[in-house]
């Protein structure tokens, strides 16, 4: 019989393709920043970016490795003249909290969000 005509079959699995990483990079939260509410602020010097790293090594001296800092796409939102942001805690220890942060007083957000990370790194 022609080859055309056999019905084909999916691809089956031969084992695990996803296995859990041995060191897990942060254990408590994760802080993303939206690069594009960064972008659209910042121009060519995208603030997000910059926020970041001025969060990324405020939180290591702190906390170590409990909480990740990192740039995301469009967290959806969407806030006029403001950055957005998301503490997203791991393992299910509690619901994502989205904020938003006036690019004028960064420094009084950066204040706040590590209040805020110190409580969900609790424990």
């Amino acid at each position: 019989m022609f080859s055309f005509f056999k019905k084909k079959s999916k691809p089956q699995s031969t084992g695990p393709h996803l296995v859990p990483a041995e060191e897990k990079p942060f254990v408590k939260a994760g802080l993303w920043i939206c690069e594009k509410c960064g972008k659209k602020l910042g121009g060519e010097d995208n603030i997000a970016v910059g926020f970041q790293k001025q969060m990324k090594k405020e939180t290591s001296l702190e906390m170590g490795k409990q909480v990740r800092v990192m740039v995301t796409s469009c967290l959806n939102v969407c806030p006029e003249g403001k950055i957005a942001m998301a503490i997203i805690p791991v393992n299910g220890s509690g619901p994502a909290e989205f904020l938003v942060a006036d690019p004028a007083s960064l420094d009084a957000a950066r204040v706040d969000l590590i209040a805020k990370l110190r409580e969900k790194t609790k424990g």
